[in-house]
């Protein structure tokens, strides 16, 4: 079984008023791209990572036709939320509605075939910025995000900390997981990167090397060049970091590994 990952594809099949083309030309009709690069490297009993930004759906019946289509393509798709999965609700009505070749996981974990995943969104680490690897983009907003507030930094800090605690909770189940099977690979995906684009040390990284986990999938950062030089994340304490994000990979999912 190959092992892909693409994250934050955004669809708006349900939503076509929220195409992703207002922010550049190479989301033009994305989804088709997405899909031909699937089909050619994709199949039917490989696992692929999609963690979050699945659908600018605001409401579970406007995601559907995304979350069909993806469902439609070939493998097996496990999927955790992101910051602008608004239609996501309970993880019991997501997994209702998903499609038979999709998982949700969202706090928890799973195994499939000899693969143990855990995963939840994330948010914001504290004092940490991409803006240096982000590349310019057109704003169709018109004008830019204020700074936070003090109480919108607290306020950003508690739901981090609450993440925190599922990821803990999601690594204690996959080490339950990983001891009733022959896990020959453990894997976590978040939405929100984990760790700063040099890899320096945290709370997390130190999580995820003491369960052992050999890859971390993730998105939320979009206009990062993949022909930057250096490229960011890549691996430290056993881990392999992989940004995810589809305009990062051009629309392409991409190989980590494979058992």
């Amino acid at each position: 079984m190959k092992i892909f990952a693409l994250s934050d594809p955004h669809f708006s099949l349900g939503t076509p008023e929220k195409g992703m083309e207002a922010f550049g030309a190479i989301w033009r009709e994305h989804h088709k791209t997405i899909e031909r690069h699937w089909r050619a490297a994709v199949g039917p009993t490989d696992l692929v990572l999609v963690p979050g930004d699945l659908s600018w759906a605001m409401r579970m019946e406007g995601a559907l036709p995304d979350l069909h289509f993806i469902g439609a393509l070939p493998g097996i798709k496990v999927v955790t939320r992101g910051n602008h999965d608004y239609w996501w609700t309970s993880k019991a009505k997501v997994r209702a509605a998903l499609p038979e070749s999709m998982i949700a996981i969202d706090g928890d974990a799973i195994r499939v075939g000899k693969v143990a995943i855990a995963g939840t969104r994330l948010w914001d680490l504290p004092d940490v910025s991409f803006a240096e690897i982000i590349e310019w983009m057109p704003n169709p907003f018109g004008k830019e995000k204020a700074k936070p507030t003090q109480v919108e930094k607290e306020q950003s800090l508690g739901i981090y900390r609450r993440e925190v605690g599922r990821l803990k909770l999601a690594l204690a189940e996959l080490e339950k997981i990983a001891a009733d099977m022959d896990a020959a690979m453990r894997i976590a995906i978040t939405h929100y990167p984990p760790c700063s684009a040099d890899l320096q040390p945290n709370e997390l990284t130190a999580l995820f090397e003491a369960h052992r986990i050999r890859h971390v999938v993730f998105g939320h950062l979009h206009a990062v060049s993949p022909r930057r030089s250096p490229a960011p994340f890549g691996e430290r304490g056993g881990v392999a970091y992989h940004l995810a994000s589809c305009d990062y990979t051009e629309f392409r999912p991409v190989l980590i590994d494979e058992v």
